[in-house]
């Protein structure tokens, strides 16, 4: 009874991101983590650009996998619903797109902090509304690499800030 009363009510801040600009893929898979932070002024976290180790904890908030089958679809749009304690947050989105590349299939992996000011989540739940994001155009040869996966045998994994084996 007494662990009711002090805990922290939790509020949800929902909405939709709609990527746009995707070139064919085999499918995706969406995640997203809500990033707290001091106050209505605060900037983004980590300058806006969050290492992977801050997505840790994220939720799929979306999966569409269809190895063998490319799509055309220049946008996606995903319905979000994420619950958090009562403040101020920076919402953190994690795209895995599947793309055929001149070597084969590979999982392109975007990561964005979404927003210019953090959302309040201190007096009620709240909606994003529709939340635009577009996809770099970024050439399979200019891609940094974090991690290289081959059938029967362990990834070969890279350091996130010195990309140097582990």
């Amino acid at each position: 009874m007494l662990s009711r009363l002090f805990r922290k009510p939790k509020l949800a801040l929902g909405g939709r991101i709609i990527l746009n600009s995707l070139p064919p893929s085999q499918g995706h898979i969406v995640k997203a983590i809500l990033f707290p932070v001091e106050g209505l002024n605060a900037h983004p976290p980590y300058s806006g650009r969050p290492p992977g180790k801050a997505f840790i904890g994220s939720e799929e908030i979306a999966k569409n996998v269809h190895i063998g089958q490319i799509v055309e679809n220049s946008s996606l749009e995903v319905s979000f619903n994420l619950v958090a304690e009562r403040g101020y947050y920076y919402l953190g989105i994690t795209v895995f797109l599947f793309r055929e590349s001149p070597k084969g299939l590979v999982a392109h992996l975007e990561r964005f902090c979404v927003g210019s000011s953090p959302f309040d989540l201190n007096t009620d739940s709240l909606s994003a509304g529709d939340l635009s994001i577009p996809w770099p155009d970024i050439a399979f040869k200019d891609m940094q690499v974090y991690a290289t996966f081959r059938p029967n045998e362990p990834p070969e994994l890279y350091d996130d800030e010195l990309k140097t084996n582990v």
